[in-house]
This record gives structure tokens, sequence and C-alpha cells, in this order.
């Protein structure tokens, strides 16, 4: 089992609120030993800034690179800044590249958590990367909650060769956190033509009790859950984490294209609009 570090994380950032969340999570969330990268894509298209029409200079886009990377600095971290320039529509495509010769561990970015619609005809930038990259995606929508005295991690389990890579990614963030973790499989009872089918109840036990198992031998406390339910996977993902009061979702990606993912609903995707809960989506492969 792969055991992530993230020592080098791209943390990709707009002037957003949401993008303020997110370098505050990864001042949290980051080991020390960790070098970041802050990246802010740059051009000089107008754009819709909080709904006043807007341009951003390149020093505006300097100075937005240049803070984030000082309060990171500031958190004790190694932390850079870097400008690259594209169409607002390549947004996603130069954060890859960016994570690509970086060689990042890790890429997180703040999402506005639109819905699925908006996201495909305004632009989800979150979703594109998400598709377009094999590298985990930290995913963040509000602030840390740092009063906390104890954290938990939700561990959504799909199943397959994603379930090696999303236990040792929590592990590395259970331990850092000294978090608890609650495994959790949504079983989908799926009808078609008045006939019903639901996943073996034996499948998922397995799954969960194993990977129960790893995170326990880890050092880490953990327990599993298993629901069962005909909606949307991500509607169960969401309404467990908040009744647990996670911190974090961890979970795997088949990493769909872009278009095929909005349109069939793509449970990562899903999830980002549905909960304020930061969402770390592991590495990952292409789908065949």
């Amino acid at each position: 089992m792969k055991v992530h570090d993230f020592r080098r994380i791209l943390l990709a950032v707009d002037g957003s609120l949401q993008s303020q969340n997110a370098v505050e999570v990864v001042a949290d969330f980051a080991p020390r030993s960790a070098e970041v990268q802050v990246v802010h894509v740059w051009n000089l298209e107008v754009t819709d800034a909080q709904g006043w029409w807007d341009v951003e200079t390149r020093s505006e886009a300097q100075r937005l690179v240049d803070g984030y990377a000082a309060r990171l600095t500031d958190a004790g971290l190694k932390a850079t800044g870097r400008l690259r320039t594209g169409a607002a529509t390549h947004f996603a495509r130069e954060i890859a590249v960016a994570a690509e010769e970086f060689a990042a561990d890790l890429i997180a970015m703040g999402s506005r958590g639109r819905s699925d619609l908006g996201g495909l005809f305004l632009g989800s930038v979150s979703h594109e990367v998400v598709a377009q990259t094999d590298r985990p995606v930290l995913i963040v929508r509000a602030a840390p909650r740092l009063a906390k005295t104890t954290r938990r991690i939700v561990l959504a389990l799909a199943g397959g060769e994603e379930i090696p890579s999303a236990v040792g990614t929590t592990i590395t963030v259970a331990r850092k956190w000294q978090a608890d973790v609650v495994v959790l499989h949504v079983s989908r009872i799926v009808a078609v033509e008045a006939m019903a089918w639901a996943e073996p109840a034996e499948d998922a036990r397995i799954a969960v009790g194993a990977a129960v198992r790893e995170l326990k031998d880890a050092g880490v406390p953990a327990r599993g859950q298993i629901t069962t339910g005909a909606g949307p996977i991500a509607a169960e993902i969401a309404e467990v984490a908040e009744g647990v009061d996670a911190d974090l979702i961890v979970m795997g990606s088949r990493r769909l294209g872009e278009l095929r993912g909005l349109l069939t609903g793509a449970t990562d995707h899903a999830l980002v609009h549905r909960i304020q809960t930061p969402i770390l989506i592991t590495e990952r492969g292409r789908e065949a």
C-alpha cells in the first residue's frame, strides 16, 4: 500500500474567497517539510468579479500569488508564487500542466460549488482538473475549523483499484491531524423496468472491513459504515459526512472525461456542490 507524503503541493488560486480558504486548508493540511507552488492563471480577458466586470492586471495577479505564498511561508512551509498565462477556457489545462512541471504530489484548489449545469456552461475548473490529471486533487470550499479538538475523516469507498490509494492517502492525513476515520460504502439499489438490483452486501462488508483493518494496523482509529439507497451516491456521502461532522472526505475517481462526467453526474463533482467539507480525490488512472 502506498502512503502519500504530499511533499510537493501545487496550489491553484484566483481572487475568490474559496481560494483564500484553500490557502488556509493547505497551511493546516501540509507537512512542515512540504514545498508549495502557488499558481495563478492570468489573462487580460474581462471577467465577472462579484457582480462587477473587471480586468486583472499582471501586477495585481503577481501580488495575489506573492501574498498567498507569503501566508504559507508564515505558516512554516516553503512556498513560491508563479504566474501562467492562458485563456479562461484553458485554465484547467494550465493547472494540470503546471502540476506536471512541478512534479506535484497533490493539486489543491478552491471551488465555488456550482451545479452540474452551471459547471458545464460556466466553467467548473476543479472538475475539469480532475478530468485532466491522475494526481490527487484537494477541492476546498469552506475555511478549516482550526478550533476543533478532534478531527474526523470520511473515506468513501467505491471499489476496485482505487481502494489502496484511497486508504494510503487517508492514513497520511489522519496521522497528520490525529484524526479518526469512518470508512463508508454506499450500496446502490438500481430499479430497471420493475426489476431491482442491489450490490451484494458481502462484497461491501469485505471491502469496508479490509480498509478498517489497514487503518487500524497503521495506528489510525477507524470504524465502518454501510448505507443502502436508490438515490444519488453523492447525497448519501454528504449526509453521512455532515452527520459525523467530518473535516475531510477522501474518495476515488474513475476520471471520466469532462463532458461525460458532467452529464452522467460524476459523484465527486456532484458532492462538491452538496457540501462545504473539503474533498480529497485520490491518485488514479484513466478509465479504459
